[in-house]
């Protein structure tokens, strides 16, 4: 069941109409840099550099959606429903959405 709410709070950030960057915002910058950390192995310095992010950032989503997905990955789920919930709120209320958006690729998020 839990999984099944994961899932639906995932869907709600990701699919049908994410937000499109802000041309003032610059979150790809530390999501690119938490994505080679990641990578590297070093998730603590992912998942910190992605909180550095929400805070440059906190009208975007991408940094949350990023983090939530380390989280889960970590089986770090109370966090992770946590931030997608903010993730999922702030998704709501973006002035700016499109189709789709590739913000969370590479994080193993569809």
């Amino acid at each position: 069941m839990r999984s099944l709410v994961l899932c639906v709070l995932c869907m709600q950030v990701t699919v049908g109409s994410a937000p499109r960057p802000d041309p003032g915002d610059d979150a790809g910058t530390f999501l690119g840099q938490a994505q080679r950390l990641h990578k590297a192995g070093r998730t603590d310095d992912a998942l910190a550099e992605l909180k550095q992010a929400a805070t440059a950032f906190p009208e975007s989503p991408r940094p949350l959606v990023a983090m939530a997905t380390l989280l889960l990955e970590a089986r770090r789920e109370p966090e992770a429903v946590q931030i997608l919930q903010q993730a999922a709120e702030l998704h709501r209320q973006h002035p700016h959405l499109a189709d789709s958006d590739d913000t969370t690729e590479g994080f193993g998020v569809a």
